[in-house]
């Protein structure tokens, strides 16, 4: 499939809001057209869905750019009487 690349202020509600990079120094997204009323078009709807995705480099990478990291959980130490 290709990708129709616009600006994330440019996409409109029928437009695939999958982070795609950066156009002239501001975020894109894919833009191709949605599938079933959704964020995503098709492929990247399975993407998101699918139970067994294995993430590629370029995707952890690119999640790491716009600290879409999951925050780790912190141990909370509490004081004990004694």
């Amino acid at each position: 499939m290709k990708s129709c690349r616009v600006k994330l202020l440019d996409a409109n509600s029928q437009q695939c809001r999958w982070m795609d990079g950066q156009i002239d120094g501001q975020a894109a997204v894919c833009g191709s057209p949605t599938h079933n009323r959704t964020s995503w078009c098709e492929e990247h709807h399975k993407r998101v869905f699918s139970r067994n995705i294995r993430r590629t480099r370029f995707e952890i990478d690119q999640a790491k750019f716009y600290n879409l990291t999951p925050l780790k959980k912190k141990s909370v130490e509490y004081p004990t009487e004694g």
